[in-house]
């Protein structure tokens, strides 16, 4: 499935633009790879045969790398994953942490999924809070989970995405032994596992200028 993954987002970057990433350093630097620093072109189908063919390479390397680095993360369901559009009008959520300032970053979730965490929570936002971290999967020396950014796309803005199901992770991941964590929580919370199961969207390539504070 992860080839699935790799050859649709291969597809999609090869014959789709994606304005609303103008700016974006990675998707920039593709663009520099298929020799068209800063340009978007209108429609990667209709460039003359030379020029398509090193878009269409620099699309296939990206979606490789990308592919390899969500797989070797290990915390999505391979199992129906996908390379998506998502296009708007819709606003995607993100968990985040102030400490680890880690605002903008890849993984996002839907306004159902939010919804769903007020409807079963009753609105408070600790509680909020600690339903999406488990629901989502992150562990504790991933984030602190304190904030919700919000990412929103307008009508006629698009972006490329992988969509796939969460797996249930380590309350702490094996990597956290090499930071600066309290080891007596660590040891007692080694075996315990955030439940995930909803599903994410990892986005390759994040239009900052479209994300705004929400909590």
């Amino acid at each position: 499935m992860w080839s699935d993954v790799e050859s649709g987002l291969s597809d999609l970057l090869a014959n789709r633009s994606f304005p609303t990433l103008a700016g974006n350093p990675g998707y920039m630097h593709m663009l520099r790879n298929a020799g068209m620093p800063g340009v978007i072109p209108r429609d990667p189908t209709e460039l003359r045969p030379s020029a398509r063919q090193r878009f269409t390479e620099a699309a296939k390397m990206c979606a490789q790398l990308l592919t390899m680095h969500v797989e070797g993360l290990a915390s999505l369901r391979e199992r129906r994953a996908k390379a998506v559009v998502l296009e708007g009008p819709r606003t995607l959520y993100r968990l985040w942490s102030f400490r680890h300032s880690n605002r903008i970053g890849p993984w996002w979730f839907t306004e159902g999924v939010l919804q769903q965490a007020f409807a079963e929570t009753a609105g408070k936002k600790a509680t909020t809070l600690g339903w999406l971290r488990d629901r989502l999967a992150v562990s504790y020396d991933w984030s602190g989970c304190d904030r919700i950014a919000q990412l929103a796309l307008h009508a006629n803005n698009a972006i490329p995405a992988i969509e796939a199901w969460g797996l249930p992770v380590r309350q702490f991941s094996p990597a956290a032994i090499h930071q600066q964590v309290d080891m007596n929580e660590y040891w007692a919370k080694y075996s315990v596992m955030f439940q995930g199961q909803k599903t994410q969207y990892f986005l390759p390539f994040v239009p900052e200028s479209r994300v705004r504070d929400y909590w």
